[in-house]
C-alpha cells in the first residue's frame, strides 16, 4: 500500500468518527418509530334481529365460555358523536373560578361547561387531557387519531407524504359505514384525504389571521348539525391557537375568542340530540407568552369537557381516572362508543368517565366493561409484542419475558371474573400492566436519552480536535512518518478488535445495542490513538503553537466562538436574523481593517494625489464594506417578527410584530430585488475590473453566470410568490427555487472536483 493510499484510509477512518459520533447523537435526540401498516378487524353486533350478527343470548352466552376468543367481535354502537377541537385549549382556560373581581383574559369565559357540571354532573365531565411531546399540532393530531406516540422523526412507508398509513380511528369509522363530516383546519383533509362525507377545510398557516377559519366553520355547522348522515361530525377551531401565538393568553383578544367558543358550544348544545355525546377538547396548551411545541406542562395540559343529553356516564369507579385523560385513551374510547374496532397500533386505555352507560342485552354492566377493557389489552398486547418481534433492538429481552408473562396470567384471570368486585380488582392490575407498557414505549419513543447524545456529542467533537492539533501543525514529512502503511494498517486492525468486543460484550455495558457498543469501543480507542500521535509529537506541535501570534486574529475567532454558541440557545432560534446580521457586519468590518492596512501602508510610501485616492484599491473597498453593512441592514425587511419577539418592529411597515397589518407589502418585496440585483451586479463589476473572471474553468463560469441566474430567479420568486398574479403555476413558481438550489449543488460538485481557484499561465518555454 502506497502514500496515497495510506492518506486516503486515513481520510475514511476519520470521517468514520465524526460520523459514527453524529450517528450515536441523532439516536439519542432524533428520536424514532417504525410505523405499521396492520389492521385491527372486528364483526360488529347488532341489536337488529334481522341482521346476520344479531346480538342473541345464546351468543352472550358462547362469548363468555371463552372470553379469550372474543377479540374479533365489537359490541354495538352507544351513540354518536361530535367533536369541538379547539386548537390549545388550555385545561386552566376551562376551569371556573368564583369570586374573581378582576378576571384574566382567559378567565371564566368558558361558562357552559360550570353551568352543565352543576347542573347535569352526571352527564357532564371536566378532565385535564395530557398531551404526550412534541406539542405541535400535526404530531398531535396524529396522536388523537391512532392512539400511538408520534415521534420527533416518524419513519414509515409514507415518507414524503403527509398522508397516514397506520390503522386510525378515521379509517375504522369509514370501513364500517360510519360517516364522518368535518370543518376547520386543512391539516385533517391533508392526513386524511378522501375519508370525509364532506369536508370544509381551510388553511391554518397564517396565525396573524384569528377569524377567518372559524367563522367558516360557524357557517356551516348549524347545517350540518341539522342533517342526520353522519354519526361522527368533527369541528377544529383554531382561533384561540393564533390568538397565543400572536398576543398571548393574557391579551384581551383571548377573551374575544374564548367567549365566541362559548356561544359556539352553547348552540351545538342546544341543535343535538339525546342520543348523541359531546367532546369538547384541546390537542395542546400554550406557554404564557403563547408558543407549543415542547414538553412542560403548560403545552401538555390541554382540555376535554365531555357532555351527553340522554344517558349518564359510566364513570370512574371501575377503573377510570376521574381528573387527568391521556390524550392517547381518546382513541380505544371512541371505538367503544362507536362499536368499532381499536386502531392496531393503540397504546391508550379506555377511560369510562365519557363512555355513555348504554344496557347491552343479556349482559351485566360488569361484563359488558369486561368485553370492552379485554379486547383492549389484547389489542395493546398484540401490537406491542408484534413491534418488538420485528424491531428486536427497540426493548430489552427482560423487559418482553417479564410483560409476557404477565400476559399469560391475564388470561387465566379474566376466566374467573364472574361478579363485579372481581371485575374492578382485575381491571386495576390489568390497566396497571398496559401502563407499564405506556411508560416503557415513552422511554424509547418520546424521552431524550441523554447518555447517547453526550457520547456521540464526545466522539464527534474530540476525533475532530485532536486530529486537527496533529494535522495542523506537522509538516508534510512529518505526517509521512506517522501515517506510514504499516501504521495505517495496525490502527484498522485495532478498530476491528475493539468493534468485535463492543459488538459481543455490549450488554455487560448496559449498552441497548450492538453497533452502540460497537461505535462506543472503537471511537475511545481511535481517540487514544490520535492523543498518543499528539503526545509523541508534542514537542514540534509545542514549538508550532509558539510561533503563532497568541492573540492573533483574536477578533475572527471571538466570531467563531459566538457563532458556535449561539446554536446552543434557543435565543437563536428566536432571533437569528438579527445574530447572523450582527455577526456578518463585524467580520465584513475586520476583513477591511485588515486590507485597509496593508493598502495604506503601500499607499503612504506614494506622493498623494486626490484623483489616485479616489481610484485607489482603499476608496473602492470602503465603499463596497459600507454598500455591504447597508445591504445587510436592509435585509431585515425580508423577515417576518416571529410571536415570541416582543420587541420586534418590522422595517418596512414600522408596525410591531403582533398588530393585526401584514408586514409583507409590495414595497418589501421590491426592495428585496433592488438589493439581490445590486449585489449581485456591482459584485460581477468588482470581479471582471480586478481581473478575476479570466478563464474558461467550470469554477469561472459559475463565477461568471451563476449568481446572475441565482439573482433572476430569486427575485421573480419573491415577487410572483406573493404577489395577486393570477395563472402562473406554482410549480413554475417553485422551479425558480429548484434552479438556485441546484446551481448551489453544481458549485460544491465543481469545487469538489477543482478546488483550485487561482488563474494561473504557464510559462512559454518556446523561446
Amino acid at each position: 500500500m502506497n502514500y496515497a493510499w495510506s492518506y486516503f484510509f486515513v481520510l475514511i477512518w476519520l470521517a468514520y468518527l465524526v460520523s459514527s459520533g453524529v450517528l450515536l447523537f441523532s439516536r439519542g435526540f432524533l428520536l424514532s418509530r417504525v410505523s405499521k401498516t396492520d389492521v385491527s378487524s372486528c364483526q360488529r353486533l347488532s341489536l337488529y334481529e334481522s341482521d346476520e350478527y344479531f346480538l342473541s343470548e345464546e351468543i352472550v352466552q358462547e362469548i363468555f365460555k371463552d372470553v379469550n376468543a372474543t377479540s374479533n367481535l365489537c359490541l354495538p354502537q352507544k351513540s354518536k358523536v361530535i367533536i369541538l377541537l379547539i386548537d390549545a385549549l388550555k385545561y386552566e382556560f376551562g376551569l371556573y373560578k368564583e369570586n374573581i373581581t378582576n378576571p384574566l383574559p382567559y378567565q371564566n369565559k368558558l361558562t357552559i361547561m360550570y353551568d352543565l357540571i352543576q347542573s347535569s354532573p352526571e352527564n357532564a365531565h371536566l378532565m385535564q387531557f395530557r398531551a404526550d411531546p412534541p406539542t405541535t399540532t400535526l404530531q398531535r393530531l396524529k396522536g388523537l387519531t391512532t392512539g400511538s406516540l408520534p415521534t420527533f422523526v416518524d419513519m414509515g412507508s409514507n415518507f414524503a407524504s403527509p398522508e397516514i398509513n397506520e390503522d386510525n380511528i378515521i379509517d375504522q369509522l369509514v370501513g364500517h359505514n360510519l360517516p364522518i363530516v368535518f370543518l376547520g383546519d386543512s391539516t385533517w383533509t391533508d392526513l386524511y384525504p378522501r375519508r370525509f362525507k364532506r369536508a370544509y377545510s381551510y388553511p391554518s398557516f397564517d396565525i396573524f389571521d384569528l377569524d377567518t377559519v372559524d367563522n367558516k366553520i360557524e357557517q356551516f355547522l348549524p347545517k350540518e348539525l341539522g342533517k342526520d348522515d353522519w354519526q361522527v361530525l368533527i369541528a377544529h377551531f383554531l382561533g384561540v391557537d393564533h390568538c397565543g401565538h400572536k398576543h398571548g393568553p393574557l391579551h384581551e383578544e383571548m377573551g374575544r375568542k374564548l367567549n365566541e367558543m362559548n356561544e359556539v358550544i352553547k348552540s351545538v348544545i342546544a341543535k343535538m340530540d339525546s342520543d348523541t355525546t359531546l367532546l369538547v377538547m384541546g390537542d395542546h396548551g400554550m406557554t404564557a407568552s403563547g408558543d407549543h411545541g415542547g414538553e412542560t406542562d403548560d403545552e401538555t395540559n390541554a382540555l376535554l369537557f365531555a357532555y351527553t343529553k340522554g344517558n349518564k356516564f359510566i364513570g370512574s369507579e371501575f377503573g377510570s381516572d376521574n381528573t387527568t385523560m391521556q390524550q392517547i385513551d381518546l382513541v380505544p374510547t371512541l371505538a367503544t362508543i362507536l362499536g368499532v374496532p381499536i386502531p392496531y397500533s393503540n397504546l391508550g386505555l379506555i377511560n369510562f368517565n365519557i363512555v355513555p352507560d348504554i344496557k347491552v342485552p343479556y349482559m351485566n354492566k360488569f361484563q359488558t366493561l369486561l368485553l370492552h377493557v379485554w379486547q383492549n389489552a389484547q389489542q395493546m398486547y398484540e401490537y406491542f409484542f408484534n413491534y418488538a418481534l420485528e424491531n428486536k433492538r427497540t426493548f430489552s429481552v427482560d423487559e418482553l419475558e417479564n410483560m409476557h408473562n404477565e400476559y399469560i396470567l391475564f388470561t387465566h384471570r379474566v376466566k374467573t371474573v364472574y361478579n363485579e368486585a372481581g371485575f374492578k380488582s382485575f381491571v386495576g392490575d390489568l390497566n396497571a400492566n398496559m401502563r407499564l407498557i405506556l411508560n416503557t414505549c415513552r422511554e424509547i419513543w418520546v424521552k431524550f436519552d441523554a447518555v447517547q447524545m453526550s457520547q456521540g456529542l464526545l466522539f464527534t467533537v474530540l476525533p475532530i480536535f485532536f486530529a486537527f492539533v496533529v494535522i495542523n501543525n506537522l509538516n508534510a514529512l512529518e505526517l509521512y512518518r506517522i501515517f506510514t502503511p504499516k501504521a495505517v494498517t495496525y490502527t484498522y486492525l485495532v478498530n476491528i478488535a475493539a468493534g468485535f468486543f463492543g459488538y459481543r460484550y455490549f450488554k455487560n455495558f448496559s449498552f441497548k445495542s450492538e453497533d452502540h457498543g460497537v461505535i462506543f469501543f472503537t471511537n475511545i480507542i481511535s481517540t487514544f490513538i490520535l492523543i498518543f500521535h499528539a503526545l509523541q509529537n508534542w514537542r514540534t506541535i509545542a514549538n508550532n503553537l509558539s510561533s503563532v501570534k497568541r492573540f492573533g486574529n483574536m477578533p475572527t475567532r471571538i466570531i467563531f466562538l459566538i457563532a458556535v454558541s449561539v446554536f446552543f440557545s434557543n435565543s437563536f432560534i428566536i432571533q437569528e436574523p438579527k445574530i447572523l446580521s450582527y455577526l456578518l457586519v463585524g467580520s465584513i468590518l475586520l476583513l477591511a481593517y485588515d486590507i485597509l492596512q496593508k493598502c495604506v501602508r503601500l499607499e503612504l510610501n506614494k506622493r498623494f494625489k486626490w484623483s489616485q485616492l479616489l481610484r485607489s484599491t482603499t476608496t473602492q473597498l470602503l465603499l463596497y464594506s459600507v454598500l455591504a453593512i447597508i445591504i445587510v441592514r436592509y435585509a431585515y425587511a425580508l423577515f417576518r417578527c416571529r410571536e415570541e419577539q416582543g420587541n420586534c418592529v418590522d422595517f418596512s411597515s414600522n408596525a410591531d410584530g403582533f398588530s393585526i397589518k401584514r408586514p409583507a407589502t409590495a414595497k418589501t418585496y421590491i426592495l428585496a430585488v433592488v438589493i439581490i440585483v445590486l449585489y449581485t451586479t456591482l459584485s460581477r463589476l468588482y470581479l471582471r475590473h480586478s481581473g478575476s473572471l479570466t478563464g474558461g474553468s467550470p469554477n469561472v463560469w459559475l463565477a461568471r453566470y451563476g449568481p446572475t441566474i441565482a439573482s433572476i430567479c430569486a427575485g421573480g420568486h419573491l415577487l410572483l410568490a406573493h404577489s395577486a398574479v393570477k395563472n402562473v403555476k406554482r410549480t413554475h413558481i417553485d422551479a425558480m427555487a429548484l434552479v438556485i438550489y441546484g446551481l448551489m449543488l453544481v458549485q460544491i460538485v465543481v469545487l469538489c472536483v477543482s478546488p483550485l481557484l487561482t488563474f494561473y499561465v504557464l510559462p512559454n518555454f518556446s523561446t
